[in-house]
């Protein structure tokens, strides 16, 4: 059976951020928000969905993959993740908000590590019971 991903924001993030910091503990990945799921040299390079793709989604280490090399829910699912990443997450779901207070405040942020942007997403998701499904 193929792994699926969740359909809701905050279950997916939780996804995510457990799979970055597999890929973190394990010698085998590097993260680096530049790729998807890379091969360079003998590690794996990953980003934020990159670890799902890792981790959850099972992808080997030799390959390079992106989110169009999966089917079209885990494409978005995965695309979501990088919206996340990014700290522009209302573009994660449909219909999109007219605005979060949280989505200015992390794009103001000067902070460069993605899961803290993720952790905060999560965090405020969470504290406003916002669980928004996936734009797919």
């Amino acid at each position: 059976m193929k792994p699926t991903l969740p359909n809701t924001l905050q279950e997916l993030i939780e996804v995510a951020l457990a799979d970055a910091e597999a890929c973190k503990a394990d010698p085998k990945y590097v993260l680096n928000m530049s790729v998807w799921h890379t091969k360079i040299d003998d590690k794996c390079y990953v980003c934020f969905a990159g670890a799902v793709m890792a981790q959850t989604l099972k992808v080997p280490t030799r390959m390079i993959y992106y989110p169009a090399d999966f089917d079209y829910d885990t494409e978005h699912k995965l695309e979501a993740l990088n919206y996340v990443r990014m700290g522009t997450w209302p573009y994660a779901f449909e219909p999109k908000p007219d605005g979060f207070p949280c989505f200015k405040y992390l794009n103001q942020q000067t902070v460069k590590d993605p899961l803290v942007k993720a952790r905060a997403v999560l965090s405020w998701l969470k504290k406003n019971n916002v669980n928004p499904t996936v734009m797919i």
